[in-house]
């Protein structure tokens, strides 16, 4: 009887088991599919809360707790395999996401040499790369060999502390805009080490502006999806899991940026500065700090106050009822202290008054200028108090 159910049989049960083994495999892929939907709809949720309340600085351990916890997690691999060469560049999933999409990304390349790679980008900035604290913002980085990450741990370290100066060559950072996030292409074993050192900074050598890209891809949880023809933008040629993660924490990031684009309050002026259309509609935008002037010796006090405030912009506007153009706006002298915004103005007014009369100096009119100044996510205020000129200005 054995003999005749391995002859009839037991084909047949291989056969149903492999079915069921196959069946049991899409159903996994189907929960993880929708566990990837959820858990970006929670990252969306959990970040349109902080906006509406203004948590800009939340917002920015938000993001870099998600590329923290990627970055270790990649590099803990690494070290347990030795040489780690499965995982692309997140750098290139997105070159693969603009190709795909037939994008027109705008590139602004810093560090110009006319004998590098970048030579053919239209915006080649002749200025040196921007340098940044690795506290200022999350970063994706690519360790890919365990010897690399054990020597870089070693050379790292607070009597040898990573800077822009000293890793000007190999250290190779993208911005991308308005996703908040910096993409390592070179260095990722020295900025591993920095960040587990927590002190050093980098540079960024790019700014992608990725935001025509919103009006052709969403992100669904799994993938890329074209807005025009509905199909899906491939962007990865793997199916391996650390490549499905790359990609979907990209994507996450990608539509925490279109929730961010609309709020430019969020981003560092020394990234914005160098985008087009950044404010206005009409190719006028803002490029410097908003300004205010009001009367120093009411300022703080009860009643109604009379304000003016100035707004940079790149070309000249034609005036009208409610404001005027001015093509010049200079403070000669004056006496300038910096705080944060949410702190009290009116006890450091009161410093910098009685530092004008103990120096001996003399005040220019009864004018305060407040410069609200944007960085790394929290605005601070530069306050100047004009003064008569002297010889020796301070």
């Amino acid at each position: 009887m054995s003999i005749i159910y391995d002859l009839i049989y037991k084909k047949h049960d291989k056969k149903i088991r492999k079915e069921f083994l196959e069946e049991l495999k899409e159903t996994e892929k189907e929960d993880i599919k929708e566990r990837n939907r959820k858990a970006l709809e929670a990252h969306l949720s959990n970040v349109k809360e902080l906006i509406e309340n203004k948590e800009w600085i939340a917002i920015e351990k938000y993001l870099k707790l998600l590329s923290i916890e990627y970055n270790f997690r990649v590099a803990k691999e690494c070290l347990e395999v030795g040489y780690y060469n499965d995982l692309p560049y997140a750098s290139a999933i997105f070159s693969n996401l603009i190709d795909g999409a037939k994008a027109e990304v705008e590139r602004y390349y810093f560090g110009f040499s006319e004998h590098n790679y970048y030579r053919s980008y239209e915006h080649r900035i002749d200025e040196d790369k921007i340098v940044y604290k690795f506290t200022d913002h999350p970063i994706l980085l690519r360790p890919w060999n365990s010897v690399r990450i054990l020597n870089n741990s070693i050379d790292i370290n607070q009597d040898n502390v990573l800077s822009a100066e000293k890793g000007y060559i190999n250290l190779k950072n993208n911005y991308y805009f308005p996703l908040g996030l910096i993409v390592c292409d070179g260095g990722n074993h020295s900025q591993l080490s920095a960040i587990l050192e927590g002190n050093g900074e980098s540079a960024i050598e790019m700014i992608l502006d990725m935001r025509p890209l919103y009006d052709e891809v969403v992100f669904d949880g799994n993938d890329f999806i074209s807005k025009r023809d509905n199909r899906v933008i491939s962007v990865i040629n793997s199916e391996k899991e650390i490549v499905l993660n790359t990609k979907n924490l990209l994507g996450v990031y990608f539509e925490i940026g279109r929730l961010l684009k609309e709020h430019l309050e969020y981003f560092p002026t020394y990234i914005t500065k160098y985008l087009k259309k950044w404010l206005f509609e009409t190719r006028i935008y803002k490029n410097g700090p908003t300004t205010i002037e009001t009367c120093l010796s009411t300022f703080g006090k009860p009643g109604e106050a009379l304000f003016k405030v100035y707004i940079p912009t790149n070309i000249p506007i034609e005036g009208n009822d409610e404001f005027q153009y001015l093509e010049h706006f200079t403070i000669k002298q004056c006496v300038s202290d910096v705080t944060p915004f949410d702190e009290h103005l009116l006890p450091k007014i009161e410093e910098m008054k009685q530092y004008i009369q103990d120096e001996g100096l003399e005040m220019q009119g009864d004018t305060v200028f407040l410069a609200i100044l944007p960085i790394f996510g929290q605005h601070f205020v530069e306050m100047n108090i004009p003064i008569k000129e002297i010889s020796d200005a301070i």
